[in-house]
């Protein structure tokens, strides 16, 4: 990944606090959301990889990625990235993705995750799936050394905020900005 030094990654399923937490990163860190997947791309690579043309999709979503990271200067606050893709695409497609930026995993109960997509007017959808990706997630963020996972319906906004600054503090090497002698980038 280019620059991944300005790169931090909120990634997890529907509902479970990704879009809050990464405005409240994006201020302590002076940092942008960017969502790479938003709006109908997202759907698209839905589409695709619902349809079992997961080279489309995987192709399409790290462009996507590319494209943002060309276009977008500073520290980057992604609501998004690649713990997303490996929910849905099959394993021989991961290493297309290197190695992955230092993340945080945004999990919740089913129950937590059916009532805020209900208060916010979305379908809420099915339970059972539901649980399959919540676990998808908890799985694959097990490749990423640099991540935290964040419970994010047992801990408050402020400790959830409060986790991810010590998170980043103990990768301080790797925001943007800060001299590290020995790093040779």
């Amino acid at each position: 990944m280019l620059n991944e030094g300005r790169i931090i990654v909120l990634d997890g399923h529907d509902g479970c606090g990704k879009s809050t937490l990464a405005r409240q990163v994006a201020r302590l860190t002076g940092g942008s959301v960017v969502k790479p997947f938003g709006d109908t791309l997202g759907d698209h690579i839905a589409w695709l990889w619902g349809n079992r043309r997961f080279a489309a999709a995987d192709e399409l979503a790290r462009s996507s990625i590319e494209r943002v990271l060309q276009r977008e200067p500073g520290t980057l606050v992604f609501d998004r990235h690649w713990a997303t893709m490996f929910t849905v695409l099959p394993e021989h497609f991961w290493s297309n993705w290197g190695e992955p930026p230092r993340t945080v995993l945004c999990t919740a109960s089913v129950e937590t995750v059916v009532r805020r997509l209900t208060e916010r007017g979305e379908d809420p959808g099915d339970r059972d799936e539901h649980a399959h990706y919540l676990t998808q997630y908890l799985k694959v963020i097990e490749r990423c050394p640099r991540s935290l996972v964040l419970e994010t319906d047992r801990v408050g906004l402020d400790g959830c905020v409060a986790a991810i600054s010590g998170f980043l503090e103990e990768n301080r090497e790797d925001l943007p900005g800060r001299d590290d002698p020995a790093r040779t980038s």
